[in-house]
């Protein structure tokens, strides 16, 4: 028999992933999902959330983005069709946003470097900092 503190956990853990699924084209952080469960009147420690978090980046189902010491950390449903292998990032250093990119040129400099110089990138873990378009005209004016 299960009890119900386990139970408990289990219905956390699936209520965090659903919002990960639903969310898997964004990039979330934990106090995105804080936000959302207290929302849904669901009251869990925030330590729940980064154990739950770092479980699923275990268990290869969520991706953690790292990008830079003082931000906090941005997570990533990954599923079949959500793999982002072949992808690169872009950061707004203003907004902090971050883009997908899929870049033929951007491919071919991974592929120069693997060839000319022995070194393979990690697409998924690449990121690339400036401003966002919002951002550069916000500036601008």
């Amino acid at each position: 028999m299960m009890n119900r503190k386990n139970s408990y956990n289990t219905k956390q853990k699936d209520v965090i992933k659903n919002f990960l699924v639903e969310n898997k084209n964004n990039y979330v952080t934990v106090n995105d999902i804080l936000a959302y469960l207290l929302k849904q009147n669901i009251h869990v420690g925030i330590a729940t959330i980064y154990r739950t978090l770092d479980n699923f980046v275990l268990q290869g189902i969520v991706r953690r983005y790292v990008t830079g010491e003082s931000s906090a950390a941005s997570y990533q449903f990954v599923d079949k069709d959500n793999q982002n292998d072949y992808c690169f990032h872009l950061k707004c250093t203003c907004c902090n946003k971050i883009f997908d990119v899929e870049c033929c040129a951007l491919m071919e400099m991974s592929e120069h470097i693997k060839a000319k110089h022995n070194f393979s990138i990690d697409n998924s873990m690449t990121f690339y900092y400036g401003l966002c378009s919002g951002c550069s005209a916000k500036t601008l004016s």
